[in-house]
């Protein structure tokens, strides 16, 4: 994992309509790096979206660009990225 759980950011995220089409503008939105899961391959991040076929359903919408910045590491965790 290239992003610690714990891990306090603040991410770029595509604004969809209610199609799960892009629509040109994007949110920024604070997040916390929960876990890595199973399904996510390479560098992509996964956005909760709730329980239930609703969430389902808004979730197999993202599949879009955006950008992620760290605030601040982990407890505990070393420089996300030091170099």
């Amino acid at each position: 994992s290239i992003i610690p759980p714990g891990t306090t950011l603040l991410a770029e995220v595509p604004l969809l309509d209610n199609n799960g089409k892009f629509n040109g503008q994007y949110e920024l939105r604070l997040m916390v790096a929960l876990d890595v899961g199973g399904a996510i391959k390479g560098q992509h991040f996964d956005i909760y979206q709730g329980i239930g076929p609703d969430a389902g359903h808004r979730a197999g919408w993202y599949n879009h660009y955006g950008r992620v910045w760290v605030l601040k590491n982990a407890p505990g965790a070393g420089n996300v990225f030091s170099g």
